[in-house]
This record gives C-alpha cells, structure tokens and sequence, in this order.
C-alpha cells in the first residue's frame, strides 16, 4: 500500500437548500478543489450535507462523490471518491473516504483504496495501483 499527502483548497462552495427539514438543513452541495502536493490536479464534489440544528451536540452529516483529475506521483488519470462523515460540535465521529473500484482511468486505471482529510485540508490517500508495473 501506497501513501501520498496532497494539500487542498477549495475554489467554489455551493449549496441548495432542499427542502424542510425539522430542526435541521438539508443542502446538496457542488464544490470544485485544487490539489498538491504528492496528488497535483483537481476534485470535483457533489454532496448531500445534512446539519441538525435543534441537537445538544450540533450534528452534522455528508455523504459525496468526488471526481478527482490529475497527477498522483508521477501517473495521470482520474478517479473517484466516495465520502461519507458524521461530526459533533464541530468535532470528527467518523469519516470512510473510499476509492470506487473500477473508477480509475489513464495511468490511474486499477487504483483502490481509501483516504482521510485533516480540517487543514490535507488528503491522505493509501491506495495500491493495478497491473504488473505495481
């Protein structure tokens, strides 16, 4: 298993509320990154953020999709991630950021794996790539 640490920052944060929800606010949310470091390219996010107002703890919760396009050590291609994070008060429960099997493309093409996210915005990602040259 391989590991890699890429910084990132965030270019465009939207979000539509959808819908009522009691005590909370139910917002899909597209969102556009730039990343370096070890993984130099870009991610693009659709997510469902889901935060719970009327809670002692302040949930939060997200599930998303994340396309990323770009150059990991070296080899290009794309593949994607698969989010899913709860929180309380602003502090992180649980977190799986996951590579979708058969997502890669390119020189990525066979990536697995999985990754977390610091609140300083710095991926790290442990994946393994697919193939002989591995």
């Amino acid at each position: 298993m391989r590991t890699s640490t890429s910084a990132f920052t965030i270019k465009r944060w939207d979000e539509t509320q959808n819908g009522d929800w009691e005590g909370g606010r139910l917002t899909r949310t597209l969102a556009t990154k730039a990343f370096t470091g070890q993984l130099e390219g870009t991610g693009l996010l659709e997510a469902v953020i889901l935060r719970m107002f009327g809670t002692q703890e302040g949930v939060t919760a997200h599930v998303g999709l994340e396309r990323i396009s770009g150059t990991l050590e070296g080899k290009t291609g794309t593949f994607v991630m698969v989010h899913q994070a709860t929180s309380t008060d602003d502090s992180l429960e649980h977190e799986e950021w996951t590579i979708l099997p058969g997502s890669g493309t390119g020189e990525l093409h066979g990536i697995r794996g999985h990754g977390t996210v610091s609140r300083e915005h710095e991926l790290t990602l442990h994946y393994e790539l697919g193939g002989a040259a591995d």
